[in-house]
């Protein structure tokens, strides 16, 4: 008998959503759901009532199979994010093969890990947000794929290329 062993996926279709009013999370859901996103990286708002997390959480889990998400009192990571609060190389090691996105409380140690080790990073910090990737991925140079003060809801979409991560380390 013979077992076919899964394929990785090369291409990750990733969408980070900001919920800034919880009226306009359907829409937001149903806006993903067209795009057929394969992750979700919701922060929601920490403005937005402790009553009204729990309901997020139930329609979230409801609509998506691969998400993460983010709130002043609750956090929950998909298989493909981990937390990290500080660089500790042994640790980013042990990450490597397992995870390809990490999550950062603070921009600058978002920026700093994909410039020495192969991740994505998202860091939500003082209200802004910050996609990072390594140099050689970005276009200006900079290691910022976004970088942006979140006052309203908001949706960013990109397809991650995992592969290039171990080609470039």
């Amino acid at each position: 008998m013979f077992f076919l062993k899964k394929k990785k996926k090369d291409k990750l279709s990733f969408s980070i959503a900001f919920v800034k009013n919880f009226e306009n999370l359907k829409t937001i859901i149903k806006s993903l759901k067209k795009q057929k996103i394969d992750e979700v990286f919701f922060i929601i708002d920490k403005n937005i009532e402790k009553d009204h997390i729990k309901t997020i959480k139930k329609i979230i889990k409801a609509n998506f199979k691969n998400y993460s998400i983010l709130s002043k009192n609750f956090q929950k990571f998909s298989k493909n994010v981990a937390k990290v609060e500080r660089l500790n190389v042994f640790e980013l090691r042990r990450l490597q093969n397992k995870k390809k996105i990490l999550y950062s409380q603070q921009s600058i140690l978002s920026w700093k890990i994909p410039q020495m080790f192969p991740f994505y990073t998202i860091a939500f910090e003082d209200n802004t947000l910050c996609f990072c990737a390594p140099i050689p991925l970005t276009k200006d140079s900079s290691g910022f794929l976004l970088k942006k003060k979140m006052v309203s809801d908001f949706i960013f979409n990109i397809t991650l290329d995992l592969k290039i991560l171990d080609e470039i380390f």
